[in-house]
């Protein structure tokens, strides 16, 4: 018996749909663990402007202790070198709560992608609409 070398045709079609499964598998895992590496960093840059807020609250001589009204006035006053800006360009949401003329609360805020992340069950609303996807903290 004379046989030939080599792989018949349905065995490389076999091979070949193989490497497509596995490339599309690992494909979607990398886009997840690149929405969370993205949230992650956003839920960073909210947690470094929170300090800046409190140093800046700590810093005040004027009068009584406030909060800045807006967060460009944490990079004027040097408590922020630049402010953060998100992964994909997002900026952070940020509402002083003024109490009695002063403001001595704030809400502080991102929307993340990952409606699954942990962070969420942790968020606070701070009457900044009905997205599943909101992380507020809130002082």
């Amino acid at each position: 018996m004379n046989y030939k070398k080599g792989f018949t045709l349905l065995e490389l079609l076999v091979v070949i749909a193989i490497v497509g499964i596995l490339s599309a598998v690992v494909a979607g895992s990398a886009t997840s663990a690149r929405q969370k590496a993205r949230d992650a960093r956003r839920i960073n840059d909210v947690k470094n402007i929170q300090i800046a807020l409190e140093a800046s609250f700590q810093a005040t001589t004027t009068g009584s202790q406030e909060y800045p009204p807006s967060l460009t006035q944490l990079v004027g006053e040097g408590f922020v070198p630049s402010m953060p800006i998100g992964p994909q360009g997002d900026t952070y949401s940020y509402k002083p709560l003024i109490s009695d003329g002063l403001n001595l609360s704030y809400c502080l805020g991102t929307t993340l992608e990952n409606g699954q992340h942990a962070a969420i069950a942790q968020s606070t609303n701070c009457d900044s609409g009905n997205n599943a996807n909101n992380y507020r903290v809130q002082r």
